[in-house]
């Protein structure tokens, strides 16, 4: 029987549409790319690839209900940020810091780290260049990146996970730990010195 104490859900007044967003695979839809839209107490913000296969980054403004799209294609001061098509394993994932800076993960499967920070806290306006390997001497682990995921603990800390080090059926699990203050990633505590917290198989299962 139902409860007495439900309650239905608040009525939905505002949709964001994506009407030019890529859709000849499943990357901008499916199941395990779960870090795409972030939320903070004055704004929300997401990512997806358009049909010109560029970036785009948006943000929402909950007070006024403006959303504003930023497409990543080398114009306007924006760097050119693109998907291959290849497959629908090349996630965006947005994470937020405690000081409000967005940082952006893209692109990846089995592929070299591919990571940016927003330019201005409170905004995905602009990013900066490619950082590449973000734990200093992790270059191996980085090489073969996919799934990124970023997430906050309940003191906002951020952290990353994603599959390192191999392929499917073979490959690890990374976790990292980002310092506000130094702005440096660092591996987490109880994974190894890579970041590491779970070691694959070597069969595909």
């Amino acid at each position: 029987a139902c409860s007495d104490d439900y309650q239905k859900p608040p009525q939905i007044d505002e949709f964001f549409v994506a009407n030019d967003a890529y859709a000849q695979t499943q990357v901008n839809v499916t199941g395990f790319c779960d870090a795409t839209i972030l939320s903070d107490s004055t704004k929300q913000y997401g990512g997806y690839w358009n049909g010109n296969l560029k970036l785009v980054l948006w943000e929402r403004v909950f007070a006024t209900g403006v959303i504003t799209k930023y497409v990543y294609d080398g114009t306007v001061g924006r760097p050119d940020i693109t998907y291959s098509g290849k497959d629908y394993h090349s996630c965006i994932s947005l994470g937020q810091d405690s000081s409000g800076l967005i940082h952006v993960w893209y692109g990846m499967h089995s592929d070299q780290m591919r990571y940016r920070k927003a330019t201005s806290i409170n905004s995905v306006s602009n990013l900066g260049s490619n950082l590449g390997v973000m734990v200093v001497g992790n270059d191996a682990f980085e090489d073969q990146s996919t799934y990124p995921r970023a997430y906050n603990d309940n003191n906002g800390i951020l952290y990353f996970t994603y599959r390192c080090n191999g392929t499917s059926g073979d490959g690890d699990q990374c976790l990292y730990v980002y310092d506000v203050d130094s702005t440096i990633w660092s591996a987490a505590i109880a994974s190894d010195t890579n970041g590491r917290f779970v070691t694959g198989t070597s069969t595909n299962r």
